[in-house]
């Protein structure tokens, strides 16, 4: 009888053993790669990589575009890798725990509306109504600190819960002016309606030289950094971000039908080259000195706005950025 207990154990070890060295050579859960992106602007700065790398350096990796602003936190908790809004990076920097890699969109808002003389200039909205989308979200705070550091002081902001409120209104006429994001901007352009100036431009400008804005970025989860391939993944992905970026510009139509084959909800019919252009995405590693320094500052400025938008407190930019 403990003979043939002792077989049959024998047996279990070798169905074991042999089971758990087909799962190394597979990769196991370990095998998959979660990357998660908002909709919008970091779904494009990903669109190649849906329609043409589920497999790099070996590992398959598993693509989600998260449509509602609710549910991106909760996704990207539970993501390897994932395209932000950069103060989301510093949150879960503190919560859960990741490193910003690289910042991958130097801003897609714009102020559009209906200009009363040739040359438009910002001094124009001076006594004027300009809607925006979401008081007290980050766009607000970026506009809030342009029209102060131009020493604007008589411009009446007013907040919508999405741009499908302002787009109908500024091309009936109802309102002159409102901040953007692509692909809404384009989307609301027509009929007398034009973009006027670009935000990023703005921002540079009161920022001082060299500032970028650094709107979204790519961050990896201290858990997946742990990995021993982790470096050299990151490594190949971001050249495909930046093969991409140069891609999705001479392919409009075939970025659309990536994203949209993933669940965006952005509209084929408003993905064009321009369009695209005006994304503004650019990869560049935030351990550069002007990026790290360009994020420093953003945050900062967040930070003085509202503490929360960025988890509460200051984060160590050397701590939060990610050298490779």
């Amino acid at each position: 009888m403990i003979k043939k207990l002792s077989t049959i154990i024998l047996i279990l070890l070798i169905v074991a053993t042999s089971l758990l060295a087909l799962l190394a050579c597979n990769g196991g859960s370990d095998s998959t790669i979660k990357v998660v992106v908002p909709d919008g602007a970091p779904a494009f700065a990903v669109a190649k990589l849906l329609r043409d790398s589920k497999t790099i350096n070996g590992l398959n990796v598993n693509y989600e575009i998260v449509t509602s602003p609710d549910t991106l936190q909760a996704k990207v908790l539970n993501a390897d890798i994932a395209i932000v809004p950069t103060n989301l990076a510093s949150i879960v920097n503190k919560g859960a725990g990741a490193k910003l890699v690289a910042v991958n969109t130097f801003g897609n808002l714009y102020l559009v509306g209906r200009a009363q003389k040739e040359a438009f200039e910002l001094k124009d909205i001076e006594g004027e109504s300009v809607y925006s989308v979401g008081r007290n979200a980050v766009p607000d705070f970026t506009f809030q600190h342009i029209i102060k550091e131009k020493g604007l002081k008589n411009v009446d902001l007013r907040y919508v819960s999405a741009p499908t409120e302002v787009i109908p209104r500024l091309k009936s006429g109802d309102i002159k002016f409102a901040v953007l994001g692509e692909p809404s901007a384009s989307l609301a352009v027509g009929q007398g309606v034009e973009i006027l100036m670009s935000l990023s431009d703005l921002w540079a400008e009161v920022s001082g030289e060299g500032k970028l804005y650094p709107q979204a970025s790519l961050i990896a989860s201290n858990a997946f950094l742990k990995r021993a391939e982790s470096h050299e993944f990151l490594n190949a992905f971001f050249a495909l971000l930046e093969e991409n970026a140069s891609w999705i510009i001479s392919n409009p139509s075939e970025s659309a039908l990536a994203v949209k084959a993933h669940g965006s909800l952005i509209s084929a019919n408003a993905v064009t080259a321009d369009m695209l252009l005006r994304c503004n995405i650019n990869p560049m590693r935030a351990s550069t000195p002007q990026t790290k320094d360009s994020i420093d500052s953003y945050l900062k400025i967040l930070f003085q706005f509202n503490p929360n938008s960025i988890g509460g407190s200051m984060v160590d930019i050397n701590q939060l950025v990610l050298d490779f």
